[in-house]
This record gives structure tokens, C-alpha cells and sequence, in this order.
């Protein structure tokens, strides 16, 4: 949606009468901007609602929302108040296109106005719907059939459309038969690409792939069809040659088989008798890249010899009569990043093409504002400038290139700031460069353009108000007066000329680096550098604010750059200042630096309190009293006396059944005795104790059980079951020993995956990472046990052909009474879904990174279902450039698409006959351009078994430092620590990859906050540090490293500021108790027992006791509850930092790692499987008590 500011109204009749329009748009009327902040204009799409902000709340009553708006032509639909300022307009169906509609608003409706102002009108039009259909062409790759190619294409409309209607416009049909076309649509709408698989190629024809397109569905009245010749699957051809202008100009020709390799194409393509192009090929195409940029008509001779995969080899030389184009106008900046360590000089570089001048504008957002423009921005946003910044320069820039007639072709520039105004320290400038028809060198035969001379669009002196002396938001949206979207990629036409090929970028000068921590106790530390030098800033005043920029504290730097402090209340924005160098700091938490990928997973710490609940058992009866204990425990500190807890007894339906403020404990201890009711519910119930923020949570399970009277075994095998076991023995007898005569059983298996490694061979991956299998659950057996209670399951699994590698089998057994009850038993067994697998393993790698144009061995193992090693079975191995993992496909369910299917291709591919034990394979990535960093995955596969495996590793030109090309990992810095865990009193020796002349900044983080924080001088390849365990580390903490290098240092192409975080387990065995019991062998009813209670090594501990009937626990499986583990278990970093680098120009830094790290328990999907409870309750439950050191 278009939205247009009442500030904007002068500006946008001055440029309409620029373009000499005849036609102005209708507008409200001077004095309406008192009350209307923004409303609904310019070019809308169809399916948009009309909105309208207002400067003030709705302040009248009784409000009939069915008269606030009227429309010309008229439009059905529902009025909303959908905030206190805002109202909205919702259409019932989508506006007519190509329309423009006139509205009147009853504003007098909402608010208190003048008479005059009580009716605001205004007028929009909406955008007349169009669609064009555009081809890549046929397409085939390298390690696919050649029978099958695939043709792919984009429909482009120009207004949104339903994904539903879109595809009804295009219809395909093959050799006389409707074929399926495979969809992706943009979200905006409005691009809609399109795919047709598995186009057969026939031996001795040609195939016919007809495409037609009707724009009915959207209302478009454009009909079209194309026919597309598929090639004889005997012929080895040139199907097409073509020009691409994007990203640079370039020769894309087309075959009908894959090209292979490894051939050398020197020589087989020449253009104009020049041999002299870089040539690539990738699938079926050959790409060639001219020395300089081309113009007119060039003959493309392609020669004979040329081999696909197959070593056919194409049979005639043809010759291509092609048209370079001239390249359209166009301006990018270079780079990225907003702060500029510079003072005297502001410069900004950009590039641009076919264009002799541009625009220049500059909005200088001043520092005084700088609250007010942070409020709605970050460092590169553009969001309601009007209100923190104005309008400084206005006006045109000539580009005048070194070599001459250079216009025609990319040149880099640069604006000097400084020259053109007044540079204020502090400010943030947003310069946007616009170009228009007559900047163009394009020939447009008889509307030939203007020369490079020619003065265009005059500077005309600011009146005395302008857009910018009004309420409102500045607003960069430009289309032409006659703008045609059908014209829109003409560059000989004003509609080529509009705001979505303007660019605009923020500068700011500055020398401030600032990082900020914050942890779970409120307290923030902050730490400022020089960005030139690394040099800790000394004596800078921090000035911290909330989001209402209402001053909160202001804090000074000590001569480590360090400052500190607890808030009570969470700070929005920080001003950094020393001198005349400023520096911000947004410190919301959307801003903060991404942890994802790093390993900070765990037990999240509110408060500093931890909680573990237990009860005596795993199962009660509606009716049983139920014993609960919770242990609260606040770390580094203990709790007051008394000190309340609420506890909550929450029934399945999610009432609350029992609450009570329990403050009566012993060493934390808080005991709680629940009846339930007879009656009660059954199901998942749930305890639940709230101590301040903190809230902790128990399930409860109560069901209407009976015990079991049948005991039953399945022997299952103690080594993996294979394919070839063919069955198990089933036995089944009453508890009083007499064998289950011919009852009735049945057998149910879960299958789920299991990750776990063969014995020996830890270091390698056996789990095939492309699999899409999911647990699965299968009936084998369904019979009568003999007149022995005994009989034999056979075993034929089936639904396992998909499993990634070794599999868990959840056998759920039933035997059933002749009354209908029936008696059940759950075990688990490993299980091999093939006869052999194969592992594989990368070399060793500090952090998964390995370096292109590099020699790798990586390994390949047999072994059999028991791990022993194998040989001889038949190996394919294939190395995938793989995407990144974007949130929404965070597991690994798509790499499926990388291995199967014909649209990715291997970039090298192994195959191995009758394989040894142990295969070592070549690896070397070659390094062509950017794109070859980043993510690939090694694909293992068993012909001769099936299996599968594969892992994913990271490369780079640089091996560990990483590179601006890179979307993923650029600014992440690998550590790492001599052990894996430490005992208190240790030495921690961390080391870090480096370079000399850099400073790193060492946080030791906990689940609650920062314990120490100082600098590292770094020195050359790498650094080392050392920090003592001590005993409150336990369980664990975490080294958070910001590997900060001086802006424009040379020593190597890593990022400004790399940062990285690694989780160190401490343990301390003074916190580990171990009570020792002495009981009677036999207890017998009705009559009092002796119990000793003591500590192994005498020390002091709170405990509480229960006896249960040993035949109960064993029924539930139940386990004596193990607060240690709970207490000391891992706790999640809880620790947010924040910092400025990403934003300096040139810093190749990151905003946001968009991938996710998953973890979880392969078991979870049975968990419901594994408790079987059938029992009458027998239980003592006593305590807590305070067993003194050294007594019993």
C-alpha cells in the first residue's frame, strides 16, 4: 500500500507540474495536516484497504462506523478502528483495476474539529492488472538421465495475485498429454516462477512441450501460446544462444545433453574470430564472458568436438548472429555499512551505468533527533525522517568516467559529503541518488536522448514552506505521471524512471566501537575501542535512555573502555560520547547479535532461582494422596526464612484443583501432601510452584490402573536384529507361575531413528542426512500363545526401506484375559535395516571449515549390522554446494533434494568398485569466484546394501577466516579449549584464530550474567588465553570472544569484528552427595522398622525418605529422583550482546546467522510408550530432614 503525508502534498504538485502532468490528483486541503497524520494515495494495489492515521486518539463516543467513508466509484466493505489513531477502510472484494476513486472521510466522526475540516477528501487509484510470461529454457545436469529434461520459466504480473488464479493461467500439455507445472511463488505476489519436470526425451524424435496462457483468472485480457521443442534423445545439439545482461554481460549457450567438465571448451567458442572468452559450463549450458562490454550485432561460432557426459561429442560447428543491447541505466552503491571512521571527509562511492548525471539528495538526520530517528529505525532505515531530519542538498551530479565514451559501461564513483555542505558530527545523513529519462546515453532512435551536457531539472530556490515544514513522514515513492507498467522496463520511456530503481543509503561518521552485555540480572556492561586503532576509549560518557527517550543514567568509561550497571528498568538506546565522536547503540532485544549457531543450549535460569519437583512415585489412583516435594535453590545465595512459594495443582482440563502459599521449609525443602478426589480426572496433570518470576513444572500422571497379572518376555537378541532374523520368542505366565494357556497376544514395533555409532568407529557418521524418514509403527504379530504360554513372533518389518542408518524398535506386547483385560510389556531393541552400512568422516578441522584448492583424504568405512568391519560392496560418493539453512527449513530433511530428483548437481562426484574396509577419497574444491564458499555436503552411498550417510562442512578461500561473499558464518569466530571438561581448580587454556595487530574482548558468561570481562592482545594465527575453574562455574560457562581488527588493516580479508562462543563444563565434587541406607531385608506389616540414613563422606545433606513396594516402582520403571542432575545441569547462555561493527562500511559483517540450531531426544516420540502401570499403592513417605556432618 501507498501511503502520502500531508507534508508531501506541495512536493508532489511541484513535481507533477515539473513533468508538465495535466492532470493533478485531488487532495485534501491546507489545515487538514493539524488532524490527519497520513492516508491512502498514489498507486494502490487492488486487494489493499484505505487507511488513514490520525495525530490525535478517537476522542467522540458512539461512533457509526458504516458513514466514516464514501467512495466514488462506490466500494463495499467494513470501516475499522484498528488502533486509537489509525482507521481503516477493509474492501469485501478486490477494487476495480485501473481505476482511480475519489473518497471522502468523515474525520468530524472521530475527533474534535473546525467546521471546515469535519470532511476530508482525497483520491487513489489502483494498478490496471497485466501479466507477461518470460522463459529460461530446457535444462538438464550433469549426473542426471539425459531421457529427462526440465523447462522453467517466470510469470510476471503486475499487480498482486492469488497463487490459486495464477496458475490457472498457464497450462502445459506433452505430446498431446497435460502435464503438471510446479509452482513457487514470491511472497509479494507478484512474481510467480514456474517449473515442468520429467519432460521424456524419445529416441529417433523430437518431444513437443506446449505452453498456453489465458489471463482470465485474473481478469487480464491477453492470450498467448509457445511451442518448445524438446531434442531427440540420440542427438547431442545446440539447442539455443542467447545475451544476458545480468549480473554482467555474458553468452549463455544451450545443449541438449550435459556438457562434461573436465574438457578443456578453449578454443570451441570464438566470437568475431576471438578466441580470447572465459568460458564456464554448468549442466547444458556454456557461459562466455567477452573481454569488454559489447555492443550491435557479433557472430557466435561454436565448433564441433564439444563432448557431453558421455563423451559424445557434437557432431557440426554452427554459427550465431547475436545482438548485444546496451546496457540500461542503472546506479548501486558499493558495499555495505553505514559508519565511516573518517572526520574531515564524508565520502560515499557508488556505481553506475549508462547514465550521465544523477540526482543527488540528502536528508540530514540531526543529532539532536537522534532518539526520535532510532525510535523507528535502525543505523540503515529510512522510517519517518521528516520527524528527526531535513531536507540539506538537492541537486545533480555529472559523471564524467576516465576512458572515454566509459558511460557505457560500469564505473565506480564517489560523493564527497563535505564538498556539497557542512559536515555535523553526530549526524546521520541519507543520501538517495535518483536518475531520470534525460541523464540517459541510451539511443531512443527518434526521441534521442540529451546530450551529457545538457543542464536538466533546474534548482529553484526553497519557498518559504515546504514538505518538510508540515506533520507527516518523508516519502521517497516516485512513478511518473504517465507511467505504464507495461512500459516499466523500458529505459526509452519515463516509466523506467521511478522510485524502485532509486537507491538511498545512511552514512555516518564516527570512531566509536561499542559493545554492550546484558544478562539475566539486569545488569549491562558496556565496552568502547577506537574503531581506527582497537585502543579502549577512556573517559567516554555513555548516556543511556528508555524508549520514551526519557534520560535513565549516564555512566563514564574507566581506562579499559569498561563501564557498568544494574537497571531496574530496561534501557532502549545508548549515546556514546567523547569529544565531538559520537556513537548509538539500540539495545532491544531484536537487535541484539544471533547465538544460534554456536552451541548455548541448556536449563534457562530466571532469577537466578532453580526449582526440581519429585514425588514418591510415577503413577497414582483418582483418590491417593499424592507426596510432592520442591527444591528451590537461588545460586550464590540462599534463601530468606520463610520465604513463600505458590503451588498449583492443575487437573487435565486445566483447572486449578489445589493452590496454597507455601513459605514452611527445610534447607529449601518444601514439602506438600495433595488428596485427590475419587473422582478426579485422569490424564496429565500438572503441579506447577511460582516463585517470583520463576516458574517450575511437574506432570502428574493419575489413571484408573490395575497391576498386571500376566508376566510377559519377549526375547529379543542382545546383538541388533537384522533382515534376516526371522522371528522372536514370546512367553507369557500368570504371576503364580502357571503358563498364560492359549490366550490371545499381539505384538505392535515403532521404529525411530537412532544416531548412535558402531563401537570403534565414534568419529564417523553412519545416519544418511538427506533421509526423509519419520517413526513408523507397524502390527507383527496377532495370534494365540500354545498350551505352554509360549510361541514364536515372526518378524517381517516392513516401512524401513527410507531409514537414514541404525534404527530403535519399541515392541509394544499384549496378552489379553478371556474377561477382555489384558496385561502389557514394553522393551526396546537395536535394529539393522541393512546388511552393511557406510560411514564417513572429514579430515580434522578446528571448526568444521576446511580451505579450497586444498587436498583432503576423507574417509569411508564398511561395517556390518554388529560394527565388525567388511569389504567389497560397490560405493558412489557425491560432493553438494548446498544452500544455507534458512529458519523454516532449520533440520535436514531438505538435503533430499540435493541427492535426489535431477536439479542439483554434484561438484565432484566418486564411484568405487568392490570398496576395501577403509577408502580414502581426493577431495579438492577448486576456488572460481565468491560462490564456491560456503556450505557442502559429502553423500555416501552402499550400492550394494542401500545405506547411506553424509556430513556437511564449510569451505573458504581463507580455511578459517571467512569472507564478505558469505551469507552464512562471515562474521563467526571458531575457539576452542584443551579439554572438554574441567574439575574445579583447573587451568582453562582458550585459543582463538588471530591476527596481530587486533584486541579481543573476553566475557566469561554464565546462565545469569557476566562474572569477569577483560582484554586479549592478539598475536599472529592465533591466540591463546588461560582462566581459572572455580568452583561457582559449576555446572558451566561460556568464553564469549568479539575478535575486534583497526579498521582498514590489511593483513588479511576477515571481518572487522569476528565474535564466537564456547560452552566449558565444570564440575566440583564437593556439591556431589551420596546417602547411604541401612534397612531391614524384610518389612513386614503392621509392625515398626529401623531405618539408618547417612552421607558416604559424612558430609551435611537434606533428604526426604520414601518406601514404596518394590514390585510398584518396578511396574513404572520408575527411577529415585537425582536432583544433582537437575541443579547441575547445563544452563542456557543468558547473556544478550549487542554491538556496532555489522555497521561499519567495509566491515563484511552480518545482521543475522538465519539458521537455528535443533537439538531434541530421539526417544521423545515414544515416550508415551515406555511407562506401564497397573497397581494398588502401598507407601510411607517421610520428611524432609537435616542429617548433620558426620551424624546418622
Amino acid at each position: 500500500m501507498k501511503y502520502i503525508h500531508l507534508s508531501l502534498i506541495l512536493l508532489f504538485i511541484f513535481l507533477l507540474n515539473g513533468c508538465q502532468s495535466q492532470q493533478k490528483p485531488q487532495a485534501p486541503l491546507p489545515g487538514f495536516e493539524n488532524y490527519v497524520n497520513a492516508y491512502t494515495s498514489g498507486k494502490i494495489s487492488t486487494g489493499s484497504s484505505i487507511t488513514v492515521h490520525l495525530l490525535q486518539p478517537v476522542s467522540q463516543k458512539n461512533i457509526n462506523l458504516k458513514k466514516l467513508f464514501t467512495f466514488s466509484p462506490d466500494i463495499k466493505g467494513e470501516a475499522l478502528i484498528t488502533g486509537e489513531r489509525v482507521v481503516e477502510f477493509r474492501p469485501f472484494a478486490p477494487l476495480k483495476q485501473g481505476t482511480t476513486y475519489s473518497a471522502t472521510f468523515r474525520l468530524g466522526e472521530l475527533i474534535d474539529t473546525e467546521p471546515q475540516f469535519k470532511e476530508m477528501t482525497f483520491q487513489f487509484s489502483t494498478l490496471e492488472q497485466w501479466f507477461s510470461v518470460s522463459f529460461d529454457g530446457l535444462q538438464s545436469h550433469e549426473g542426471a538421465s539425459l531421457s529427462q529434461m526440465q523447462f522453467s520459466g517466470c510469470l510476471l504480473t503486475a499487480d498482486d495475485a492469488p497463487p490459486a488464479e495464477t496458475e490457472k493461467i498457464l497450462q502445459a500439455g506433452y505430446e498431446g498429454k497435460s502435464v503438471p507445472i510446479r509452482w513457487n511463488h514470491e511472497l509479494a505476489g507478484r512474481k510467480h516462477f514456474f517449473t515442468i519436470d520429467s519432460l521424456q526425451r524419445y529416441p529417433g524424435k523430437k518431444g513437443k512441450l506446449q505452453l498456453q496462457w489465458n489471463g482470465n483468472p485474473i481478469s487480464v485480457q491477453k492470450k498467448g501460446e509457445e511451442t518448445i521443442s524438446i531434442p531427440d534423445l540420440n542427438v547431442f545439439e545446440i539447442l539455443d544462444a542467447k545475451v544476458n545482461n545480468e549480473p554482467e554481460q555474458h553468452i549463455e549457450i544451450r545443449f541438449s545433453d550435459p556438457i562434461l567438465k573436465s574438457q578443456d571448451l578453449t578454443g570451441f567458442v570464438v566470437l568475431n574470430e576471438d578466441a580470447n572468452l572465459r568460458l564456464t559450463s554448468e549442466g547444458n549450458i556454456i557461459k562466455a564472458w567477452p573481454e569488454k562490454r559489447l555492443s550491435a550485432e557479433h557472430d557466435l561460432t561454436v565448433f564441433n568436438g564439444i563432448e557431453n557426459i558421455n563423451y559424445a561429442k557434437l557432431p557440426a560447428s554452427e554459427t550465431f548472429r547475436l545482438h548485444f543491447s546496451e546496457m540500461n541505466p542503472e546506479v548501486r552503491f558499493i558495499g555495505k555499512g553505514v559508519i565511516v571512521p573518517q572526520s574531515e571527509t564524508l565520502e560515499i562511492p557508488f556505481e553506475a551505468i549508462a547514465l550521465s548525471s544523477v540526482e543527488v539528495r540528502v536528508v540530514q538526520i540531526f543529532k539532536e533527533n537522534i532518539l526520535t530517528f532510532f525510535q523507528a529505525n535502525n543505523y540503515d532505515g529510512s522510517a519517518e525522517l521528516i520527524k528527526a531530519g531535513r531536507l540539506v542538498h538537492s541537486g545533480n551530479v555529472d559523471l564524467t568516467p576516465k576512458e572515454p565514451d566509459g558511460l557505457e559501461k560500469w564505473n565506480t564513483y564517489k560523493i564527497n559529503l563535505a564538498e556539497l555542505f557542512p559536515i555535523e558530527q553526530g549526524a546521520i545523513y541519507n543520501v538517495q541518488l535518483r536518475f531520470f529519462k534525460e541523464y540517459s546515453v541510451l539511443s531512443c532512435g527518434e526521441n534521442d536522448k540529451a546530450s551529457p551536457s545538457k543542464k536538466i531539472r533546474s534548482e529553484k530556490k526553497e519557498p518559504y514552506q515546504t514538505e518538510w515544514d508540515y506533520p507527516g513522514w518523508y516519502f521517497n515513492y516516485y512513478y511518473p505521471p504517465n507511467y505504464n507498467w507495461q512500459e516499466r522496463d523500458n529505459p526509452c520511456h519515463d516509466s523506467y524512471y521511478n522510485s524502485d530503481r532509486f537507491v538511498s543509503r545512511n552514512i555516518f561518521a564516527s570512531q566509536l566501537g561499542i559493545i554492550a552485555k546484558e544478562g539475566q540480572d539486569h545488569k549491562i556492561t558496556f565496552a568502547v575501542t577506537n574503531l581506527l586503532t582497537t585502543v579502549p576509549e577512556q573517559n567516554t560518557e555513555l548516556r543511556l535512555f528508555n524508549y520514551q527517550n526519557r534520560h535513565m543514567q549516564t555512566l563514564t568509561t574507566d581506562n579499559q573502555g569498561f563501564a557498568s550497571a544494574t537497571f531496574e528498568k530496561k534501557p532502549f538506546f545508548l549515546i556514546a560520547q567523547k569529544g565531538n565522536q559520537f556513537g548509538y547503540l539500540r539495545l532491544d532485544d531484536g537487535s541484539s547479535l544471533s547465538t544460534s549457531n554456536f552451541n548455548v543450549g541448556g536449563q534457562v535460569v530466571t532469577d537466578g532461582l532453580k526449582g526440581f519437583i519429585y514425588g514418591e512415585r510415577g503413577v497414582w489412583r483418582p483418590g491417593d494422596t499424592i507426596y510432592l516435594n520442591t527444591i528451590i535453590e537461588k545460586e550464590n545465595a540462599g534463601l530468606p526464612e520463610n520465604y513463600p512459594v505458590l503451588f498449583e495443582l492443575i487437573n487435565p482440563l486445566g483447572q486449578v484443583v489445589d493452590k496454597r502459599v507455601l513459605t514452611e521449609n527445610i534447607n529449601g525443602f518444601y514439602p506438600v501432601q495433595v488428596k485427590t478426589a475419587a473422582d478426579a480426572p485422569t490424564g496429565n496433570w500438572q503441579a506447577q510452584v511460582t516463585v517470583g518470576n520463576a516458574v517450575f513444572s511437574k506432570r502428574v500422571k493419575i489413571e484408573t490402573i490395575k497391576p498386571n497379572r500376566l508376566k510377559i518376555k519377549l526375547d529379543l537378541p542382545k546383538t541388533a536384529l537384522t533382515q534376516k532374523t526371522e522371528s522372536i520368542p514370546l512367553e507369557a505366565a500368570w504371576l503364580h507361575g502357571s503358563p498364560a494357556r492359549s490366550l490371545k497376544a499381539k505384538v505392535d514395533v515403532l521404529f525411530v531413528e537412532n544416531k548412535a555409532s558402531f563401537t570403534g568407529f565414534e568419529q564417523y557418521t553412519f545416519t544418511d542426512p538427506a533421509s526423509s524418514f519419520s517413526p513408523t509403527e507397524q502390527a507383527i504379530f496377532e495370534g494365540n500363545l500354545g498350551a505352554d504360554g509360549k510361541t514364536s513372533v515372526p518378524v517381517d518389518f516392513q516401512s524401513v526401506e527410507d531409514a537414514p542408518g541404525m534404527l530403535k524398535a519399541w515392541f509394544t506386547t499384549r496378552v489379553f484375559e478371556q474377561g477382555g483385560d489384558f496385561s502389557i510389556n514394553v522393551e526396546q531393541a537395536a535394529f539393522a535395516p541393512y546388511p552393511t552400512f557406510v560411514g564417513v568422516k572429514m579430515p580434522a578441522s578446528e571448526d568444521n571449515w576446511y580451505k579450497t584448492d586444498t587436498d583432503y583424504l576423507p574417509e569411508i568405512v564398511l561395517v556390518d549390522a554388529n560394527g565388525k568391519a567388511v569389504s567389497g560392496d560397490d560405493i558412489e560418493a557425491r560432493l553438494y554446494k548446498i544452500d544455507w539453512r534458512w529458519w523454516w527449513e532449520s533440520g535436514e530433511e531438505y538435503l533430499a533434494h540435493y541427492v535426489s530428483g535431477n536439479y542439483y548437481r554434484p561438484v565432484i562426484s566418486w564411484d568405487v568398485n568392490n570398496a576395501s574396509h577403509k577408502t580414502q577419497l581426493q577431495l579438492n574444491v577448486k576456488y572460481n569466484n565468491w560462490q564456491d564458499n560456503g556450505r557442502y555436503l559429502l553423500w555416501v552411498k552402499n550400492l550394494t546394501s542401500g545405506h547411506a550417510s553424509g556430513v556437511t562442512f564449510y569451505m573458504s578461500q581463507w580455511g578459517a577466516w571467512r569472507t564478505e561473499g558469505m551469507a552464512e558464518g562471515a562474521a563467526l569466530l571458531s575457539l576452542r579449549t584443551d579439554k572438554e571438561k574441567y574439575n574445579a581448580g583447573e587451568k582453562i587454556e582458550v585459543t582463538i584464530p588471530s591476527s596481530k595487530s587486533g584486541k579481543a574482548l573476553v566475557s566469561i558468561e554464565t546462565g545469569t550474567g557476566i562474572s569477569d570481562i577483560f582484554w586479549v592482545n592478539t598475536k599472529e594465527k592465533q591466540t591463546s588465553f588461560t582462566i581459572d575453574a572455580k568452583p561457582e562455574m559449576a555446572p558451566n560457562f561460556y568464553v564469549h570472544v568479539s575478535l575486534i581488527q583497526p579498521y582498514g588493516q590489511t593483513e588479511n580479508d576477515a571481518p572487522l569484528r569476528m565474535y564466537g562462543v564456547i560452552p566449558v563444563l565444570v564440575e566440583n565434587p564437593e556439591t556431589i552427595l551420596k546417602p547411604a541406607l541401612q534397612v531391614p531385608d524384610e518389612i513386614e506389616p503392621e509392625k515398626e522398622y529401623t531405618i539408618r540414613v547417612s552421607e558416604t563422606n559424612r558430609k551435611e545433606m537434606t533428604y526426604t525418605l520414601a518406601v514404596v513396594d518394590e514390585g510398584l516402582l518396578a511396574l513404572t520403571n520408575y527411577k529415585t529422583p537425582n536432583p544433582h542432575s537437575e541443579f547441575y545441569a547445563r544452563e542456557a547462555l543468558g547473556v544478550k550482546t549487542w554491538d556496532l561493527y555489522d555497521e561499519v562500511a567495509g566491515a563484511y559483517g552480518i545482521r543475522l546467522e538465519k539458521a537455528f540450531a535443533v537439538g531434541g531426544d530421539a526417544d521423545l516420540a515414544v515416550s508415551g510408550e515406555k511407562d506401564v502401570s497397573r497397581f494398588k499403592p502401598v507407601v510411607q513417605y517421610a520428611g524432609p530432614f537435616t542429617l548433620k556432618k558426620g551424624k546418622t
